[in-house]
């Protein structure tokens, strides 16, 4: 995929401007790493926040970190297990979003925002704890957000239909 799609993608996934932020920030290279911070003299240590034995880079954090990669494998096998849908959590689709011949694959595309959007605020929130359970909780909301929203818009959709068919 382009740089222009790659860069589009989450605006076409959600409205949600925290999620435009961070993979905008991603794709920017300014995640505040520990890596960054020391350079800037914030931080004492470039280690990682969860693993602490690897230099904290975005790549690391998003992706590499043991304790990030069980929350990956964790949710590619509930998407294969529970939804029967198999998806390709790999460093290019974690990092950019997921593409295939040209189409986007919202669901897969919300879903990786959602879990970087709980990685990031667990990195930089000391009260947030990385775990799978913590992530599910998130993971729910956001889908009854989601349903609301399309509820909303179908609702309002059969709503014009019949205001153009009243006028017509």
């Amino acid at each position: 995929a382009g740089w222009c799609k790659i860069f589009e993608l989450p605006y076409k996934t959600t409205k949600e401007s925290k999620y435009h932020w961070l993979q905008s920030m991603i794709l920017h290279i300014l995640i505040p790493t520990n890596i960054y911070q020391t350079k800037l003299k914030l931080t004492d240590s470039k280690l990682c926040t969860f693993y602490k034995l690897e230099a904290e880079t975005i790549e690391h954090l998003f992706v590499d970190c043991p304790y990030v990669k069980e929350i990956w494998d964790t949710v590619e096998d509930m998407f294969l297990n529970r939804f029967n849908i198999p998806t390709a959590l790999n460093k290019t689709n974690i990092l950019f979003g997921i593409f295939n011949s040209g189409n986007m694959h919202k669901v897969e595309n919300l879903l990786i925002l959602v879990i970087k959007h709980f990685i990031f605020t667990c990195n930089y929130n000391s009260t947030k704890k990385l775990n799978i359970d913590a992530l599910l909780n998130v993971i729910t909301e956001r889908i009854y957000v989601e349903k609301y929203l399309l509820f909303r818009n179908v609702e309002y959709a059969q709503y014009e239909n019949k205001i153009i068919h009243t006028l017509l």
